[in-house]
């Protein structure tokens, strides 16, 4: 790695560089389907949530279905009507992630915020290439536009949020709904992937590396 990188940005580096070589040595001995898949199950099992309180059932969660993508949803017992809906899109370079991974942050955010909260179980690549992680994301805020009521939301209180690559996707959902004359209350981006074109960055240098190995 660069000897000029930022010190958080080596640490990460390392880290994910060991992962990347388990789960390469991993499939030599023909543990696993491929050094994808073996990553995949590290990365999760990394960030297994714990168990998730929720005292008095003050939060009803369901996993579900909108415009055929599944999706889990919080909603406070507090509200009734009316309430502020956020869509949040996972990170995870558009190849590892899921509700699960997440359910502890997103559970966190619909209780501190009060608000009713969609988790997109979008699909990953490289098994669904793009743009098949922004048709499911974009699917699921249209549909919640016209429908949001059904879960107690005011459709003109709508925000999409995400981070990492779930920023790029809710950047990119915000943009093309834009396009069509909709729009949301609001964008919560939180260290979105939305610049590549600096090239000392970590990932372009080592995109061999991180999530491209093997991937055609």
């Amino acid at each position: 790695m660069p000897d000029d990188q930022q010190t958080g940005l080596r640490i990460c580096g390392v880290s994910s560089d060991i992962f990347n070589f388990l789960a390469y040595t991993a499939s030599l001995i023909g543990i696993g389907e491929s050094p994808i898949e073996n990553r995949k199950w590290i990365y999760i099992h990394k960030w297994l949530p714990d168990q998730v309180h929720n005292p008095e059932g003050l939060m009803e969660i369901q996993d579900s279905k909108i415009a055929n993508i599944p999706v889990r949803i919080y909603q406070p017992k507090n509200l009734l009507h009316d309430a502020t809906g956020v869509v949040y899109l996972h990170g995870g370079g558009w190849t590892i992630g899921s509700v699960d991974m997440y359910h502890p942050l997103t559970h966190r955010l619909a209780k501190e915020a009060n608000v009713v909260l969609i988790s997109v179980e979008y699909r990953l690549a490289p098994k669904h290439t793009f743009p098949s992680q922004f048709h499911d994301c974009y699917a699921v805020v249209k549909t919640l536009l016209a429908t949001g009521y059904k879960y107690g939301i005011d459709t003109n209180r709508i925000v999409v949020a995400g981070d990492s690559a779930g920023g790029n996707l809710a950047t990119a959902v915000a943009l093309k709904l834009r396009d069509e004359g909709k729009q949301l209350a609001a964008q919560v981006l939180i260290n979105p992937a939305v610049q590549f074109l600096t090239f000392r960055f970590l990932l372009i240098k080592n995109r061999t590396l991180h999530f491209s190995r093997g991937v055609a």
